[in-house]
């Protein structure tokens, strides 16, 4: 009895090797019918929402319920003017919009914390967000078109597993200085006493929370100020 190994498959009573990203489990007997190698994916021990760059698919790809899917591709980008404290994330997002959005009718918001947009309750999970504007399975290109991050299941930039790590690329030109209001610490729960109330409240007697460029810290401006926003493709 011949037996064939690993990643082939009986034809006409021989075994071939399987063909390119396909997979088959050693044991198939050459003297009996026919058979055939399964998708690499759909094979794949585990195959489910969590088997992101590990081998299952390609590089380039995710794998949910036994299928390869693509990343979406997406720009954060620093706007090159000041937001004003004062509409809420509406008009934060708004401000984003009318900077990238108008010329190429893409839509923008703004990466904020705080008047009814959320991140994360607990440090790093990315539960119970609300109206979060980054999405799960995308590449972030900054304004060199350098990734930042590819997110997995966690909308969330710089975390592994539900650890912080570092950024592959900064969100912006820390030689700049032009840092962005975000509402966030760096575990990405909602800064504290750090929003403006909401982005409504321009009073040098309340305080903003605003990020670095590796998103690694964050400092507190009062909300008098105009800073920058990070503006997310929508």
């Amino acid at each position: 009895m011949t037996l064939c190994d690993v990643d082939q498959h009986v034809k006409e009573n021989v075994c071939v090797a399987c063909p390119d990203g396909t997979t088959n489990e050693a044991g198939d007997d050459a003297s009996g019918a026919d058979t055939q190698c399964m998708d690499a994916c759909e094979a794949a021990l585990g195959c489910q929402t969590d088997c992101v760059h590990d081998g299952h698919c390609s590089d380039a790809t995710f794998c949910v319920d036994g299928e390869c899917r693509s990343y979406i591709q997406k720009r954060i980008l620093n706007s090159p003017t000041t937001f004003g404290v004062g509409g809420g994330v509406q008009g934060a997002d708004a401000h984003c919009h009318a900077t990238f959005g108008e010329e190429d009718e893409t839509q923008w918001k703004a990466l904020l914390a705080g008047g009814g947009r959320r991140a994360s309750v607990a440090p790093n999970a990315g539960d119970e967000q609300l109206d979060w504007v980054l999405q799960p399975y995308a590449e972030y290109y900054n304004w060199e078109g350098r990734l930042i991050w590819a997110t997995d299941a966690t909308p969330l930039l710089g975390v592994d597993g539900g650890v912080r790590v570092d950024l592959l690329a900064p969100l912006f030109d820390a030689g700049s200085f032009d840092y962005p209001w975000t509402g966030l610490m760096e575990d990405w729960t909602t800064a504290i006493g750090g929003t403006c109330e909401g982005w409504t409240v321009p009073s040098m007697e309340i305080a903003g929370a605003f990020a670095d460029a590796q998103f690694s810290s964050f400092a507190y401006e009062p909300c008098d100020r105009s800073m920058n926003l990070l503006c997310v493709e929508q």
